[in-house]
């Protein structure tokens, strides 16, 4: 897979396991069909198949953009589906650039956790207290997950949201702490920095 490159200049080509993202520019949308083109030509020569199925088409607008009535998205790519929302390794990303859809996820997938009935199951069980904050807690630090890539784009209306619903999970007894959400950006964040530094310093000690 290594040589598969994009075409044009200013398209990018990011690879994730079995999973490839075509990222093109605004100003190269018409080398769309062209990119997509020369994936399955390379598929073909390495004994694959491109299952245009599964593929999804994202366009991403700025509000400013979007209120254009004059401005037209480029034709669809051999008949691909194009979609409003997608997920990219365990984030929503939306053609609107907003973390809206991702918090709705993390709230209504962890609320699953943090229901009476659960803790009632597991404290039958005889799981320790302990034991019934670890769970919510560890899967709050997964909802974090790539935090530094989409905290951005919250609003101040999705902090509310997601603030609100840590106070109700600590005072349910489900969790710990009085960390807010932008205390637990703020955490990822310096994770990610200490992290850079690390491989950098590895970087630069081996050359």
């Amino acid at each position: 897979m290594a040589d598969l490159r994009p075409i044009h200049p200013g398209n990018e080509l990011i690879k994730f396991a079995d999973d490839t993202y075509l990222v093109i520019a605004a100003d190269n949308n018409r080398t769309c069909q062209e990119e997509l083109q020369q994936v399955q030509e390379w598929a073909n020569d390495n004994n694959l198949r491109l299952n245009t199925g599964k593929c999804k088409e994202i366009t991403f607008q700025l509000p400013r953009v979007r209120a254009r009535k004059s401005q037209n998205l480029p034709p669809l790519c051999l008949d691909i589906e194009r979609v409003q929302q997608t997920t990219v390794p365990g984030v929503v990303f939306n053609d609107r650039l907003s973390a809206s859809d991702h918090i709705n996820y993390l709230i209504t997938s962890s609320a699953r956790l943090y229901t009476v009935r659960a803790i009632r199951v597991l404290r039958g069980h005889g799981r320790p207290q302990q034991s019934l904050n670890d769970v919510p807690e560890q899967r709050s630090k997964r909802g974090f997950y790539a935090a530094p890539a989409w905290s951005g784009f919250s609003t101040a209306g999705d902090k509310v949201r997601l603030n609100s619903f840590l106070r109700r999970c600590r005072k349910l007894g489900y969790s710990e702490g009085s960390m807010t959400f932008e205390d637990m950006c703020a955490e990822a964040d310096e994770q990610l920095l200490a992290d850079l530094l690390m491989i950098l310093t590895a970087y630069f000690t081996d050359s």
